[in-house]
């Protein structure tokens, strides 16, 4: 795995007016990218929804593998089974959504990964997501 020092990849279009635009005079992509990912971590943390232990499990098995588009976020609910579950998740706020899904990702990435994860909605999934920062 690379440093925490070092990363190379390509981005998107949009992903690079993101950038650019936090970059500012210097250019400095480093601090831009930085300062988004540790802004999104704070939304997942902050917005995590109060699913049952269930309503979880439902979830992240419904989402294995799905969610790999941006635009499908907001329509999260409608690759969840069983219906319950989906029109829970269909009341979620947009923040929500995207917490659920990211808490979905980081765990089957883990698993991909090889590490003990536990599965959101246990009671030390929390270990999944990054420390607290109160």
């Amino acid at each position: 795995m690379p440093s925490d020092k070092t990363r190379s990849f390509v981005v998107s279009p949009a992903a690079s007016a993101v950038i650019d635009g936090l970059a500012g005079g210097e250019l400095n992509y480093s601090g831009a990218l930085s300062t988004i990912a540790e802004r999104f971590d704070e939304v997942v943390r902050r917005h995590l929804p109060g699913l049952t232990a269930e309503e979880w499990t439902m979830v992240t098995h419904s989402l294995r593998n799905v969610m790999r588009q941006p635009w499908m976020v907001g329509a999260v609910e409608q690759a969840i089974e069983p219906p319950a579950v989906a029109d829970r998740v269909a009341s979620l706020t947009f923040a929500e959504k995207v917490s659920l899904v990211t808490t979905v990702e980081r765990y089957w990435a883990a698993k991909a990964r090889g590490e003990d994860a536990r599965p959101p909605g246990s009671d030390d999934a929390r270990r999944m997501q990054p420390a607290d920062r109160q």
